[in-house]
């Protein structure tokens, strides 16, 4: 997985997209995060800190308001 680069195909998604970057993970890197979040054409980025690969375990409040953050701003067609 660590040498996969779909990053070309990237820019083609038109869903919203969240991209959560863990301040301290050490191989999803918030640098690495932004390089997709700059190539998503509609993407919301969000760092959140203290935060590691594991975060969700680690940090279940803040992924949780960082989930619901932006299931508030994507349109469902409802």
């Amino acid at each position: 997985m660590a040498r996969l680069n779909c990053l070309h195909l990237i820019p083609q998604l038109e869903l919203p997209i969240l991209i959560l970057a863990g301040s301290q993970d050490l191989s999803s890197t918030p640098e690495r995060m932004r390089t997709i979040h700059a190539a998503a054409k509609n993407s919301t980025f969000v760092e959140i800190n203290p935060g590691t690969h594991m975060m969700a375990m680690e940090q279940p409040d803040s992924v949780a308001k960082a989930l619901l953050d932006f299931r508030n701003t994507v349109d469902l067609g409802e």
